[in-house]
This record gives C-alpha cells, structure tokens and sequence, in this order.
C-alpha cells in the first residue's frame, strides 16, 4: 500500500513541478510519510521472513546496507534523467514503485499473517478493549533496556528529520559558492549514505553487545555534531 501510494504521488508530483503548483510541498509531505510507513512495516516484517542462521541484527544490516545501494544506484540514474526536467525524475519513480510494488505481492504471506495461536473458546473483545491489551502487553513485555533504546532511536530520527529540513532550506537561502545546487544535494545525500553505512557495519560487527551502551553513544555524538 506504501509503495502504490508513492507511486501515485510520484506521478502527481511529475505534472504539480511541472506546473509550479502550490500542492507541490503538501503532495511531497505525503510522499515523505508513506515513505516512513515503508520502513516501519519493512522493519516489521523481516524478522517473520529472515533464515534462521541469520541474526535479526545481521539481516537489519544487510537490509541497510542493501537500502543504500539502491539510493546510490537510483541516485546515479535520477541524475541524467533530471537534466530533462524534475517531472522525468518523478515518472522514473514512479516506474520504480510500481515494480517493487508487484515484488512486495510476491512476498511469503507470513509478512502479513505471521503463525498465531490456535483460537480458544473466550469470546471476541470490542476493538477498543483488544487495543487496549496490545498495549499493556507490549509495554509488560518491554525491558527497560528495550524502552531505553527506542526512546534513544525516536529522539535521533527527531534530530535527523530536523536536519533534513534544516539543510534543504538552508541550501535553498544560502548556497554554497561555486557549487551548482545538483552537487550540493549530492553532497547531503552521499554523508546521509555514508552515516547508514557506516551504522549498518557498525550494527553487523558489535551486534547485540551492549546496545544500550552503543545507542547512547551514538545520540550523544549526533547531538555533539549537530
């Protein structure tokens, strides 16, 4: 669903750019939401698929490391087809989608039904009371280490949405002298890539030691950076 909503906004985005439509900002904030959809449900579903031999931090880093090839594949053939105007660019996203699209329908059905539990005889609970208890089971099953961690990951996604933000404005009202906007962009995106990359090894060598450790770590030196 993520994908088909991206590739329905793609296409959208291809005419709004080409027209300098006002919608351009609204329809790109949605395109950026069904994007973190993606790697919410993405995250939720390798686990349900990965081999066993395979740690689940090894196939998050693998999955990482195999994101960012394809930024840098999709970044090097974005680039000489936006010389022929942005709306291409947007079309070749779409075309893009619409391929991972079918890939995400091929996928095992365990990614959306994973096994449960045989049915018992208690009755059926009202929606309301049923996400209730998904609630106080999800938080009893939690250690403190775990809420430590996603409270730590929320607050560096925070800061890296921010900084996102930050420089494309920033580059926007003060660019960098000498430098066309194309290589200014390039710029932001290979550091972005170069971070991921050096997290997913990162996550793939040190593994489950110490995460909470590794995880503060790493905000504190963000933080420091910024």
């Amino acid at each position: 669903t993520t994908l088909v909503v991206r590739a329905f906004l793609s296409w959208v985005l291809a005419g709004l750019v080409a027209d300098g439509s006002p919608w351009v900002l609204p329809v790109a904030l949605g395109a950026l939401i069904a994007t973190r959809a993606y790697a919410v449900s993405l995250s939720a579903g390798i686990p349900l698929v990965r081999p066993e031999a395979v740690t689940l931090v090894r196939a998050n880093s693998r999955q990482s490391i195999a994101t960012l090839l394809g930024m840098t594949l999709g970044g090097l053939v974005a680039a000489p087809v936006g010389r022929l105007g942005a709306g291409w660019s947007l079309r070749l996203a779409f075309v893009v989608y619409v391929a991972a699209t079918v890939a995400a329908i091929r996928l095992p059905a365990s990614v959306d039904s994973p096994a449960v539990e045989a049915a018992t005889a208690e009755p059926r609970s009202s929606w309301r009371e049923s996400l209730r208890g998904s609630w106080r089971l999800a938080a009893q099953g939690l250690s403190a280490q775990v809420r430590a961690a996603l409270v730590t990951a929320s607050g560096a996604k925070a800061l890296s949405g921010f900084v996102t933000f930050y420089l494309a404005f920033l580059l926007q009202e003060q660019p960098l002298p000498g430098l066309a906007s194309l290589v200014e962009l390039g710029l932001v995106v290979a550091a972005a890539g170069l971070g991921n990359a050096l997290g997913s090894f990162a996550g793939n060598r040190f593994g489950a030691r110490s995460p909470t450790v590794i995880a503060s770590a790493m905000l504190i030196a963000a933080i420091a950076v910024s």
